[in-house]
Formats: C-alpha cells, sequence, structure tokens
C-alpha cells in the first residue's frame, strides 16, 4: 500500500483499487494483515466516507465535505487520518462518559 497524495485516490484505492491492486473493501484478512499498520490507519476515512455515501452525500461532496473540516490549512493526507481518529477518539469518548457500560 503505497503512499497516497490527495483523500481522492484514498477513497479510489478502497473503491477500485489503484493500478493492478485489488480495492481495500475486497480484502479478505490475510490481506488486511499483512498491511495491518497501513489499513487500520486509513481505515477510519473509508469508515467515514462510506457513512457520509450512506446518509446521501455523493462521494464529491463528502470528500469536498472532509477536505473543509480535516484539511484545512492544506494538510496531508496522513494529517487529515490523524485528525478524523482524534475526533472519533473525543466522540467515543463523550459517548461513554453518557452512557457508561457496567464495569468500566
Amino acid at each position: 500500500m503505497p503512499r497516497i497524495p490527495t483523500i481522492g485516490m484514498l477513497f479510489q484505492e478502497f473503491q477500485s483499487g489503484i493500478g493492478s491492486n485489488k480495492p481495500a473493501k475486497s480484502f479478505t484478512s490475510y490481506d488486511r494483515g499483512k498491511n495491518r499498520y497501513v489499513y487500520s490507519r486509513r481505515k477510519v476515512f473509508w469508515d467515514l466516507m462510506v457513512k457520509l455515501i450512506e446518509e446521501g452525500y455523493s462521494s464529491t461532496s463528502a470528500l469536498t465535505n472532509i477536505d473543509v473540516v480535516y484539511g484545512y490549512g492544506g494538510a496531508s493526507v496522513s494529517k487529515i487520518i490523524s485528525r478524523i481518529r482524534k475526533d472519533a477518539k473525543e466522540s467515543y469518548k463523550i459517548f461513554y462518559e453518557r452512557y457508561p457500560i457496567n464495569g468500566r
């Protein structure tokens, strides 16, 4: 899984693959394991894209919204992913503070 320069290409990697590589959405557990670190880092972005598309956004408008919210300041793909991950952790923290699970 090579370095990806844009979030559009990152989504293309998930949907249809880049070059002769198969799409990330079609990865088996073996494929995910071979690239575990890279796959798990990118998965938060792919999950966010899928969620936005399921909510009715086109892929283009979802990419634009992600770029506006997380890509400010000319952020790199790595920085955008880091911001999404940080936001997700904060959301989970707020959720579990409101709805504690027994034993936590």
